[in-house]
């Protein structure tokens, strides 16, 4: 397997919070971007740093362009919230029986990351079970009971799944389905969202602090969308609201990103349509 494990430090986020910042270590550590080959290690060199004190845990870096087992990429499938006292979910069961690869337990104790190679089509992280083919995944090596110590080649299985999940959540941003009970005015929503119980975080994204996702500006313009449409169901009214963001990049929101169907979706449109998805 190449070179593909990135440390991490936890570091403290203006919520108060600890979150996993990727870093080399050298006399201290200093925080990278994990899409840089140069500070990829080998699984035992950040073991080492791991099991010397140098940092606190150890991630992976997924990139869909290259090939690290044999000649396919890794995808992780994150599942959350599916272990309730000890016990998987049955859904959550029968897609670890499937998969049959490297499955662990998260870092929250309530989700698995499941470990697989194989290469998906554009768009493979989408829907309500997350398909990661680029960017970091924190690990535990804690590993599931009974899965196997390997990471398998399961493009087929990876390939179904993404099918279901796009099939599943399919909608055309143009045309919501959710339905409001009552429409609320921008501020009211935004007071709403500065009270509730992730108040800190989502005051931290919508001022345009990238330090809980790692500089990734696109990871911070989805989890704020999905704040946002936790507190109002208009698609429209989130657009206007991420707008007066300081996240609002104007260039970026109208770059063609992708087609679904017969269109062709802007930046804008794809994020604000993921975020519905994963908000449903």
């Amino acid at each position: 397997m190449l070179p593909r494990f990135v440390p991490f430090q936890l570091r403290p986020r203006t919520s108060g919070k600890l979150g996993k910042v990727p870093v080399r270590f050298a006399g201290g550590c200093w925080p990278v971007d994990v899409r840089d080959g140069r500070y990829h290690l080998t699984f035992n060199a950040a073991l080492s740093l791991l099991r010397a004190g140098s940092v606190d845990g150890i991630g992976l870096a997924l990139d869909e362009r290259i090939s690290v087992v044999d000649r396919w990429p890794l995808c992780v499938v994150d599942l959350d919230d599916v272990i309730h006292d000890g016990v998987l979910t049955e859904s959550a069961q029968q897609l670890v029986q499937t998969m049959d690869t490297w499955t662990e337990v998260s870092h929250s104790g309530r989700g698995l990351h499941i470990v697989a190679a194989g290469k998906l089509p554009p768009h493979g992280r989408r829907g309500r079970v997350e398909l990661i083919t680029t960017g970091y995944v924190a690990l535990t090596g804690e590993r599931w009971p009974g899965t196997p110590t390997s990471i398998e080649l399961r493009e087929e299985s990876l390939r179904e799944l993404q099918g279901r999940q796009v099939a599943a959540t399919r909608l055309v941003v143009s045309s919501p389905q959710r339905i409001c009970g009552g429409q609320i005015d921008d501020d009211a929503v935004l007071l709403q969202l500065q009270r509730a119980r992730n108040s800190a975080k989502f005051i931290a994204l919508f001022q345009g602090d990238l330090r809980a996702y790692s500089g990734d500006a696109s990871r911070a313009d989805l989890a704020l969308l999905r704040m946002i449409l936790w507190a109002t169901c208009d698609p429209v009214q989130a657009m206007r609201l991420w707008q007066r963001s300081a996240l609002y990049r104007p260039a970026r929101w109208a770059q063609p990103c992708r087609r679904s169907g017969d269109c062709c979706l802007t930046y804008a449109e794809a994020t604000l349509q993921r975020a519905m998805e994963l908000s449903r």
